[in-house]
């Protein structure tokens, strides 16, 4: 298997290993899936250090991982190296020994999903959420010691501690000294509830929570050519903010085809895939995806569009321009599924 950029499994000594999160976890980042193949693939391990720096993701996928470290004989150790949020909060219980540096950060939060359909749909989905929010109550919980009701306000309000916090709850077990953060991502974009000191701070993706010694060198207009191999703070910058668009572009495409799928578009998956790897904008995937769904509906969906406007496709019939379903699709965030 190909080594990915933002996730690593290796042996650090007998029967010792070290894996790196930094990713989102699921479709677009680390999946469940690969992540156990590669611990499995070490072999029996007396021993397991998981460093986390991830915002969170995929609420089955980080359920399993946690449940894999949770079944392990052999000791878990996670390290909070940077931010362990939404469902890679839920993976850090999973450590026998969960180590924070003093300004590390977790942030727990209610699941959320995306849901299309009728009223009857938007029920079955929030007594999903609720479901779902007791399966994480309940790894926090047996870390933790603390009540369900306590863990579900915490919950409901997406709540960020930093260690000395997460050390109080019972969510971390060890203090640990400082890392240095720089100022990369944005989280304000993903979460409602950030703290203002944190609504910039370091990203998870990347390969250490410490940024490379070559980013101290270069000064405004007085910057020096790097080392052989070292690489300039901004064009690390740079990387880390087309990775972040590129996530968030495919995300918000998932998230169109899946619509289009509880639609009936038998298609939707395909067209995603092909559609994340184009260069077509987002107004034109939006279109597209708006016209397959209403046609998928046939005469019931047609109904509720504006017939005097055009379709998609030019010709007459209002397809793609119906209020309804246009102010749906227009406000799809970047989040699809199951995720917390």
């Amino acid at each position: 298997m190909a080594k990915r950029r933002w996730f690593e499994a290796r042996a650090t000594g007998e029967r010792a290993a070290e894996v790196m999160i930094y990713d989102d976890i699921g479709m677009w980042g680390l999946r469940a899936k690969d992540f156990i193949e590669e611990v499995k693939a070490l072999g029996d391990l007396d021993k397991i250090t998981v460093g986390i720096n991830s915002y969170g993701g995929e609420v089955f996928d980080g359920l399993a991982i946690y449940n894999f470290l949770n079944r392990q004989k052999g000791e878990v150790v996670i390290r909070v190296d940077g931010l362990a949020a939404s469902i890679a909060s839920v993976i850090a219980m999973a450590g026998d020994e969960i180590i924070m540096p003093e300004n590390a950060m977790m942030m727990i939060h209610d699941p959320s999903g995306l849901v299309w359909g009728r009223a009857d749909d938007m029920r079955e989905m929030a007594d999903v959420l609720d479901k779902m929010k007791g399966s994480l109550i309940s790894a926090y919980r047996d870390k933790s010691g603390m009540e369900d009701e306590e863990i579900a306000q915490l919950m409901r309000n997406e709540t960020w501690l930093d260690a000395a916090d997460a050390k109080k709850r019972g969510l971390a077990d060890t203090i640990s000294k400082p890392v240095s953060i720089t100022n990369r991502a944005d989280l304000g974009d993903r979460f409602s509830n950030v703290p203002a000191a944190l609504a910039c701070v370091d990203g998870p993706r990347g390969e250490s929570a410490d940024p490379p010694a070559s980013e101290d060198i270069m000064a405004d207009d007085k910057k020096t050519p790097p080392a052989d191999g070292a690489k300039p703070a901004d064009l690390d910058a740079a990387i880390a903010e087309a990775t972040a668009k590129a996530n968030a572009r495919a995300s918000q495409i998932t998230a169109l085809a899946t619509m289009a799928h509880r639609a009936g578009y038998a298609n939707a998956i395909a067209d995603a895939t092909a559609l994340i790897a184009s260069s077509k904008d987002m107004a034109e995937i939006q279109a597209h995806f708006l016209d397959k769904s209403a046609r998928a509906e046939g005469e019931e969906i047609d109904n509720k569009h504006d017939a005097s406007q055009p379709r998609n496709d030019g010709k007459a019939g209002g397809y793609g321009k119906a209020k309804a379903w246009g102010d749906l699709y227009a406000n799809i965030g970047a989040r699809n599924g199951l995720k917390s």
